[in-house]
């Protein structure tokens, strides 16, 4: 169903000439569609019932549900810091939203990481787990998710959390990791009050949930992934050496259904949707 999808403003448009308007699927951003065409593969829903609208992000989602849609839907909305802060909506009954902080941290689940080491390891390569390559990744970005944790903490208005981990000015090529003082200078000429105590304190509440999966509430899926692309590339480097990140996302998202939370995920959409279309 996704190889062909609406945006919000054109589904309400076709919804007028509709003497029977059809319901909709209603994600967030186009970047999520190669993901949902692997995920929807293990719906028993009958999708050709449902039109697949794509908004062009939260808060345009968000404000047309307000303002009202002229037709049935279900939204699914990445949880971003909101489920960390228990602040979700929970009084709609057409929302369902991420496990995790987005959609991309469902492809760096422990069973993902263990299918797809699986995929690409030749009889030579060596033994690794998918704990340590994650443990390694969040090593790698540590810095990026201490001072999302300090974000939330203080309320800063500054997105540090959407920003690519390779970014030039706190990315070391040498060693794959993001340089914590490069990062520091970065967000203090942001014009952030960022302190040495404030830092500590983050660094705390990190070491408090790196190794259980409230760091995949606060971590953005997009950022994890490249660090355990790094880490993929790193143990694997025969094999990894054709693969770009397009490449290896889309190893990713053929071992999705091996994730728990996925098939949760798969399970409220269709029992939300079954609902819909009865």
């Amino acid at each position: 169903m996704t190889d062909f999808y609406l945006t919000i403003e054109e589904k309400i448009n076709t919804t007028l000439l509709e003497k029977h308007p059809i319901p909709a699927l209603i994600v967030e951003g186009s970047t999520d569609i190669q993901v949902y065409g692997h995920l929807l593969k293990k719906s028993e829903v009958n999708w050709e019932l449902m039109d697949f609208v794509v908004g062009n992000c939260k808060n345009d989602i968000e404000k047309n549900m307000q303002a009202g849609l002229p037709f049935r839907y279900i939204a699914i909305l990445d949880s971003d810091f909101e489920r960390y802060k228990d602040e979700l909506i929970t009084d709609n009954e057409n929302l369902i939203y991420t496990h995790y902080y987005n959609m991309e941290n469902y492809l760096t689940c422990k069973e993902v990481i263990d299918s797809t080491i699986e995929d690409l390891r030749l009889v030579n390569s060596p033994q690794i787990s998918s704990e340590k390559i994650i443990h390694d990744a969040i090593d790698s970005i540590s810095p990026i998710i201490i001072g999302s944790l300090i974000k939330i903490d203080n309320d800063w208005n500054f997105p540090l959390e959407s920003y690519g981990i390779e970014h030039k000015e706190w990315w070391d090529n040498d060693v794959n990791q993001v340089n914590a003082e490069k990062l520091k200078c970065f967000i203090t000429n942001k014009g952030v009050c960022l302190t040495d105590e404030i830092w500590i304190k983050g660094a705390t509440l990190l070491s408090q949930i790196r190794d259980t999966e409230r760091i995949d509430l606060i971590l953005n899926g997009k950022q994890k992934i490249d660090a355990v692309y790094h880490q993929f590339k790193k143990t694997f480097p025969h094999i990894m050496s054709c693969r770009n990140k397009k490449v290896f996302k889309f190893d990713l998202c053929k071992n999705i259904h091996n994730s728990k939370s996925t098939l949760e995920l798969i399970t409220e959409i269709d029992s939300k949707v079954s609902t819909l279309l009865q």
